[in-house]
C-alpha cells in the first residue's frame, strides 16, 4: 500500500514537471 502512494506521488511531480516545461516552453514560442 505504502509504495503505491510513493509511485503516486512521484507520477504527481513528473505531471508538475511537465506542465511547468511546456509552460516555459510555449512562452519561449510566443517571445521569439
Amino acid at each position: 500500500m505504502k509504495s503505491e502512494l510513493v509511485r503516486l506521488n512521484a507520477l504527481q511531480e513528473d505531471i508538475d514537471i511537465y506542465r511547468v516545461s511546456t509552460a516555459f516552453g510555449r512562452q519561449g514560442v510566443q517571445a521569439m
